[in-house]
This record gives C-alpha cells, sequence and structure tokens, in this order.
C-alpha cells in the first residue's frame, strides 16, 4: 500500500465511521468541494483548508480527525477565482 493510499484510507475511513460526507464538510469548513476531494485522496491541500476541514469534522462529528491530511508548498488552483495559490501559505 502506498503512502497517499493509507492517507486517503485514514481521511476515507474516519468520514465513513461518523458518516460523514464530503460536501457536507467542504460545506461546514467553508472551503471548495474540490479541496475535500483532494484531502481524502491524499493530494496537497493548503495549511488553512487542513484547519478547516479539522475544525469542521470536529463541529459535526464531536470528534478530533488527528490523521494525515496533506499539505504542502506545491501550486493550489483557487478554482473559484482561477488564481494559482501556494499552499501552506495565506
Amino acid at each position: 500500500m502506498t503512502t497517499s493510499s493509507t492517507r486517503n484510507t485514514a481521511l476515507r475511513l474516519f468520514l465513513d465511521q461518523y458518516e460523514l460526507a464530503e460536501h457536507e464538510v467542504a460545506h461546514q469548513a467553508d472551503v471548495p468541494r474540490v479541496t475535500m476531494w483532494r484531502a481524502v485522496r491524499g493530494q496537497s491541500v493548503t495549511e488553512s483548508h487542513a484547519a478547516a476541514i479539522r475544525k469542521a469534522i470536529w463541529q459535526l462529528s464531536g470528534e478530533y480527525y488527528g490523521g494525515p491530511i496533506v499539505t504542502g508548498d506545491e501550486p493550489v488552483v483557487d478554482v473559484r477565482s482561477g488564481r494559482e495559490q501556494r499552499s501552506g501559505g495565506v
């Protein structure tokens, strides 16, 4: 099993355990659905989006998700504005 699929599995299993849909977590976190899609599949998201996702999961489930959410410095395109951002930055 690769690292990426392990990351995918950890977050996916947590969401499944608490019966949380990706779109409802994205809505609660106020992040684009594609950001949640990326996080669940082990792809990089910004530090602020990762924090928002963790907070939303806690708000919706009452449990803290301490597993991995990949963050990094590679460019991430903000679908809403079409502008490139650096993940990990504000």
